[in-house]
């Protein structure tokens, strides 16, 4: 006997197991030959399929059929599904700032599991969004095809690859955050203590970028984020963890300030580097002092020595970078949403996960 509470699990795990599994409302419709409108019933909770029915979409999401009366589904998949890369967490007890997955090495479990949590959550809410206003971003990796990485100059000529690829030419990248974004990178702000500063992770095969919000520094989140995305994109050709992250941070410095651009503003050879230039260079590009005092050096720019000089004369970062690095994003599709007719205020509320009076002065800026 089909019951009130069952009807109301089933069209909630329906949804979750056909967004896990990657597909559109209409997608999942063709596969078992009906209408999309039919699906969206049985997600609202409005229609109820038979038994033959109920086969054929556990066939097509090659899912179990308990699994659409499973209460604690969304944890389930979350468990199964949610592959961390990498992740930044500074831990002054260990002087330990990179966590090895690969040796076994873990985040503390209550922040990984807040982490997984909430990037669900946001997930879950994207792809609802994205059914609605038949959005659809994919995400390609510029560098499926590519040889292994193997050394610091190859991993600057992959950067250099990626900025080709997404059409950044020898531009600086005005945002990090919104350039991730348009490209089907979903970056995810996760408000935590100071040690956590950024983590890379797949669910199923959507790249996903977590950035701590109490961040503030703006070079520091690009940076990071950068250095993130190199380990989604990279194909590593070597297993050692300190030249990966080495790697890595050659990616990021190089996807945001590439060596020529290096060379044009410094020049090929110099025996010192003013503040004014640095601060100059930092706010006009979104790298940081310290990044672009070790691009000068291995770019044979200033020598080893005249590095550390610099380095501890300017112990304290120059300028500062003025652009928005925050996810802006999902609330820009919730408000298309909004004005093209497609939501209602109280289902753009519900999206957002704010209360009434933020809604309300949200609302008010986005919509005047």
């Amino acid at each position: 006997m089909t019951t009130k509470d069952n009807i109301v699990v089933f069209a909630s795990n329906l949804s979750l197991l056909r967004r896990n599994a990657g597909l559109t409302q209409a997608q999942l419709a063709e596969k078992i030959e009906v209408s999309s409108k039919t699906i969206r019933r049985y997600e609202s909770g409005e229609a109820y399929p038979n038994m033959k029915v109920v086969l054929s979409l556990s066939s097509k999401l090659k899912v179990k059929i308990e699994d659409f009366f499973n209460e604690n589904l969304k944890q389930h998949l979350l468990e199964n599904n949610f592959s961390i890369v990498d992740t930044y967490h500074h831990n002054p007890k260990f002087n330990l700032n990179r966590v090895n997955y690969r040796s076994g090495v873990d985040l503390p479990s209550e922040l990984t599991d807040s982490i997984k949590s909430a990037t669900v959550d946001r997930l879950l809410k994207i792809n609802e969004l994205y059914d609605i206003l038949n959005v659809d971003i994919k995400f390609n990796n510029p560098l499926k095809n590519d040889k292994p990485i193997k050394s610091r100059v190859d991993a600057e000529k992959a950067a250099m690859k990626v900025r080709k690829k997404w059409g950044l030419g020898q531009s600086p990248i005005v945002s990090v955050i919104t350039t991730l974004e348009n490209h089907g990178v979903h970056v995810i702000d996760f408000d935590s203590p100071g040690e956590f500063q950024g983590l890379s992770a797949f669910v199923n095969d959507i790249p996903i970028i977590v950035l701590n919000s109490s961040v503030s520094e703006t070079t520091r989140r690009r940076f990071t984020a950068m250095h993130e995305l190199g380990h989604l994109v990279l194909n590593m050709g070597v297993d050692d963890f300190n030249e990966i992250e080495n790697f890595c941070d050659a990616f990021a410095a190089t996807m945001l300030m590439p060596r020529n651009l290096l060379l044009l503003e410094l020049g090929e050879k110099r025996t010192r580097i003013s503040k004014a230039e640095l601060r100059t260079i930092k706010e006009k590009y979104g790298i940081s002092v310290q990044a672009l005092l070790v691009g000068a050096v291995l770019s044979d720019i200033i020598s080893w020595v005249q590095y550390q000089e610099m380095k501890n004369e300017y112990s304290s970062d120059l300028g500062e970078y003025l652009g928005n690095e925050k996810s802006t994003q999902f609330e820009q599709f919730v408000f298309r949403g909004i004005v093209e007719g497609h939501i209602s205020k109280d289902k753009a509320k519900e999206l957002l996960g704010i209360g009434y009076k933020k809604f309300k002065q949200t609302l008010e800026s986005a919509l005047g």
